[in-house]
């Protein structure tokens, strides 16, 4: 849920390249690193923290996702997964 939170606010995300991580943020999402490589890890935090125009385009591309993880459309998923019947999400 962390992943999901930080896009929704527009937090720049570093993920590890893994199948959960490539569901919630795409598997072009310029933040991620191969599983394990603290080497790249340490490439992408060292670049967060000096260029300001990779951070925006990381916040940029988590909050192009965001709209995955409104609660509405989280609802309305679940409801057409547990009945098999889609209803549009009501607004809040």
């Amino acid at each position: 849920m962390a992943l999901a939170e930080a896009m929704v606010q527009g937090v720049p995300v570093l993920a590890s390249r893994i199948e959960a991580n490539l569901a919630m943020l795409g598997s072009t999402h310029p933040g991620l690193f191969p599983l394990g490589d603290t080497r790249a890890l340490r490439t992408l935090l060292l670049r967060c923290e000096r260029d300001a125009h990779f951070r925006e385009r990381l916040a940029r591309a988590g909050a192009a996702r965001a709209r995955l993880f409104d609660p509405a459309r989280e609802r309305a998923a679940w409801r057409e997964l547990l009945t098999g019947k889609e209803k549009p999400p009501r607004s809040q």
